[in-house]
């Protein structure tokens, strides 16, 4: 595979994870509030993944610089591809 080749298999990928992370955003707190009364609780589901974002972030920075950037990209890329194929 040639460089512009996994450039362009990459710019695919991240492009349709954000534009499915983008509809998942604004569909989930909708179809959160359709099923559950509590208000609360469709904003704790809402933030569920920036807290993770949070407490996670440093960490995978801190690992990034020990391994370098390409090993841990390609096991994200790797585990968007997996989870796309198993989850409906």
């Amino acid at each position: 595979m040639s460089p512009a080749q996994a450039l362009g298999l990459l710019s695919a990928a991240s492009f349709h994870y954000a534009a499915g992370l983008g509809v998942i955003r604004f569909v989930l707190p909708l179809a959160a509030e359709a099923l559950v009364e509590d208000l609360f609780l469709v904003g704790a589901l809402v933030a569920v993944p920036n807290a993770v974002a949070f407490f996670l972030d440093a960490r995978i920075g801190g690992y990034t610089d020990r391994v370098g950037k390409k090993k841990p990209l390609l096991a994200g890329l790797v585990g968007m591809m997996v989870l796309g194929y198993l989850l409906p």
